[in-house]
């Protein structure tokens, strides 16, 4: 999944305040850049998120992480104004834009793995000809192209709230400034790791599926094993790769994303 990592150590700038004499009053006029804090601010909002979702590996929990930073982000945009509120605002869409590729991938998911899966007993138990594999290939593309979706918008994040920030008006300085802060407190290399992972996982068992499909009646499957054996030994050899791509991509997976929830907890 798709998710964020707050800075721990963000550091609060004091805004520096001068006294002007006006008319026998002191009128205390602050000198603070409105987005001196902002990187302070974006880590806060996410460390309060993350602090009130489950940590439980489930990517609903991860849904609710993303509603929450962009509430916090929005509240800060209603109470800021000027470039402050156009920045928290630009990062409010930009999370919703990961928000919705992660609800998109999350439904796929949920529509594969309530057909069966990946567990051959149960699809090629449905399946009395060739054609009724189509549709299981069809939910796997289908799943592959969210999750490739789901990696484009994590990966793009920094650009595009490059271009929002852009498109809002605020100086080429400021946009670099916010940006810088979003890549070191949102972006976690990891999470490009775990979507190659569903990529590389998608892909051989299409490719299982495909092959299945094209021989279908020139192999057979092992009830009491869960074996697979084609007739042709190359056939064989494939199973074997495509399995074997299936595997390690799933433990490597599993080592990342105990990384990923051990570098936010």
């Amino acid at each position: 999944m798709s998710g964020t990592q707050p800075a721990r150590n963000a550091i609060l700038t004091l805004a520096a305040t001068i006294g002007v004499a006006v008319g026998g009053w002191v009128v205390v006029q602050s000198l603070r850049d409105p987005l001196e804090d902002f990187a302070a601010t974006l880590s806060r909002i996410c460390l309060t998120a993350r602090r009130a979702t489950a940590q439980d590996g489930q990517l609903s929990s991860d849904l609710v992480f993303i509603d929450a930073v962009v509430e916090g982000c929005r509240k800060e945009a209603r109470a800021g104004r000027g470039d402050r509120a156009k920045a928290f605002n630009a990062v409010a869409e930009q999370y919703t834009q990961t928000g919705n590729a992660l609800r998109a991938y999350v439904a796929a998911l949920d529509a594969f793995q309530a057909a069966g899966g990946a567990d051959f007993e149960i699809l090629l138990g449905k399946a009395g000809a060739a054609a009724d594999l189509a549709p299981v290939l069809d939910r796997v593309r289908t799943l592959a192209r969210c999750n490739q979706a789901l990696a484009k918008a994590e990966k793009d994040g920094p650009d595009g709230l490059r271009r929002r920030l852009t498109d809002a008006g605020l100086s080429a300085e400021r946009v670099e400034s916010v940006v810088d802060a979003f890549r070191t407190i949102t972006r976690n290399p990891l999470c490009d790791g775990i979507r190659e992972c569903d990529a590389t996982y998608l892909t051989a068992l299409g490719e299982c599926l495909e092959l299945l499909s094209a021989r279908w009646g020139r192999w057979r499957r092992d009830a009491a094993s869960g074996q697979i054996e084609f007739d042709d030994a190359a056939d064989n050899k494939k199973w074997a790769t495509f399995i074997g791509e299936m595997v390690s991509a799933s433990e490597r997976q599993a080592g990342l994303q105990q990384q990923f929830y051990g570098t936010i907890n």
